[in-house]
């Protein structure tokens, strides 16, 4: 029973991350950095998720996430949804071309990625609802994904290699 417990743990500790932080996201702590770290690193932890095959994140999660968000946020259908949907797809397309390549290289793909992710949702969010979104908000996120991804990276993989 005990070794049940041990394995499903190891297997489902990375979804179990993501959605902890789905739910800090979703709870708003009235500090607007706060919340912008917390939706920032919901992306990382998304590319970095669907990056590697052995956290076993699927569409399914990726609905449930894109979904949550776009009713809790925006209180429109599609733009988190469809984003995360379209970039998992493209992801899952492209990761076998970066299989050899060394961590300096991935940690600046998976942030490039992040970049592309949050630019194509507000400018989804533009374009289809006419929603304004501000540059410079925008701006901050990009600064702080660049300054969480290393860090946030680092301690997934010390995490992946503990278990």
């Amino acid at each position: 029973m005990v070794t049940q417990i041990k394995i499903f743990f190891k297997k489902n500790i990375y979804l179990g991350i993501i959605f902890i932080n789905l739910l800090l996201v979703l709870n708003s702590f009235n500090f607007f950095y706060i919340d912008l770290l917390l939706y920032t690193a919901l992306h990382i932890l998304f590319v970095f998720y669907c990056f590697y095959d052995d956290f076993k994140i699927n569409y399914l999660s990726i609905f449930i996430i894109g979904f949550t968000l776009d009713i809790f946020l925006v209180n429109e259908f599609g733009p988190h949804l469809i984003t995360f949907m379209f970039f998992y797809l493209f992801i899952n397309k492209i990761k076998y071309i970066f299989i050899n390549k060394g961590f300096l290289f991935l940690i600046p793909l998976n942030i490039l990625l992040v970049l592309i992710i949050l630019v194509f949702e507000k400018l989804f969010l533009w374009i289809v609802y006419n929603y304004k979104f501000n540059a410079f908000i925008l701006f901050e996120s990009i600064i702080i994904s660049i300054i969480l991804s290393y860090p946030i990276y680092f301690f997934l993989n010390m995490i992946k290699n503990k278990l």
